[in-house]
């Protein structure tokens, strides 16, 4: 809501999934939903027309860690959207609410591997921001 209300970000377009993105095995793909929950687009739809290195994803979930939780099932099918994600989007980032020394043993221990996954604190989320605009990440 801030990038939006900040008028420097006017074609954002937030969707959603819950728990991992469904997929649409059909089209070869997968399906995010509006902020309401009312309609779904797939993924490639979503991006057409786009050139890929006009696309940057920021995806905001705690990956299981909040809730101390590892599905290996579920880490397939994330690491199976972030790779989608790879062939779409120019950057890509994981900005996750729960502190790092929560993640090993949880969905977002592997998950960190296929994608940078940073904390929600104030220097990490300047550095997911500087990743999105194809910087190399600052150490902290």
């Amino acid at each position: 809501n801030t990038a939006i209300q900040s008028g420097m970000h006017e074609k954002l377009v937030p969707f959603y999934f819950f728990e991992t993105p469904q997929r649409d095995i059909l089209h070869d793909d997968h399906l995010l939903t509006s902020e309401d929950w009312t309609s779904s687009i797939r993924l490639k739809r979503l991006f057409s027309g786009i050139n890929k290195k006009n696309i940057v994803v920021m995806i905001y979930s705690d990956a299981g860690a909040l809730k101390n939780n590892y599905d290996p099932d579920r880490v397939s099918r994330t690491l199976a959207f972030i790779d989608q994600l790879h062939h779409l989007a120019a950057y890509i980032v994981w900005v996750n609410p729960a502190p790092e020394n929560r993640w090993p043993g949880t969905n977002a221990e592997p998950i960190s591997l296929g994608i940078p996954m940073y904390e929600t604190e104030r220097s990490a989320v300047v550095t997911a921001i500087s990743v999105l605009k194809g910087k190399a990440p600052v150490s902290t």
